[in-house]
């Protein structure tokens, strides 16, 4: 009645080819319109009949107290549904809340902690300052104090050279009166015995 395929298969059909061939002798993959093997006919009865009337009856009048029934199921989950999706949104909206202020926290512990830090380096780079002041100034006092060490050094040393020659001018000169005194009596015997 509502088939779209022809009654009788056509002779190749019989003899052995699993395909089926259309009118002009050629494969439905050979066809250049697609579905053109499909046959689609108008259904052969009438709306106005009472198998119509049946078929197109609405679903309230044949069971109004078990389509009710089924409605108000329907509505209570539907409600159902919303109250648990408007409760997951909620719970949703409450996590997205704390965890922004979670992160907000994590940021402001995470800045303090960053200016504590950057106020320990600067303190760190007064003092490393102020240490490498105090060496400079130290390292120009012990070059200072090494320059005069050697300078007293050097003096000392002429000092001593100055103080040995004076040395040797003096016993030179003790020597040279003990030796004038001891020749000078001689002399004047000489003189007084002529």
């Amino acid at each position: 009645m509502l088939s779209t395929f022809p009654a009788t298969f056509p002779s190749d059909a019989i003899l052995g080819s699993s395909f089926l061939t259309c009118d002009g002798g050629f494969n439905p993959w050979e066809s250049s319109e697609p579905f053109s093997i499909f046959q689609f006919s108008k259904p052969n009865f009438d709306f106005d009949t009472g198998l119509a009337d049946i078929f197109l009856q609405p679903v309230e009048s044949v069971n109004s107290s078990s389509s009710r029934s089924i409605h108000a199921k329907l509505n209570i989950d539907q409600i159902d549904s919303n109250r648990t999706d408007v409760m997951d949104d909620e719970r949703r909206q409450r996590r997205m809340l704390s965890n922004r202020e979670s992160a907000k926290r994590s940021r402001i512990r995470k800045q303090k902690q960053f200016e504590s830090l950057r106020n320990q380096v600067n303190q760190l780079r007064i003092k490393k300052v102020e240490i490498s002041n105090r060496l400079r100034f130290a390292l120009f006092h012990c070059h200072r104090v090494l320059t005069e060490n050697d300078r007293l050094q050097s003096e000392h040393v002429v000092l001593r050279r100055k103080l040995l020659v004076i040395r040797h001018n003096l016993l030179f000169r003790q020597l040279q009166q003990l030796f004038s005194e001891q020749f000078q009596p001689i002399t004047k015997n000489n003189h007084i015995g002529f």
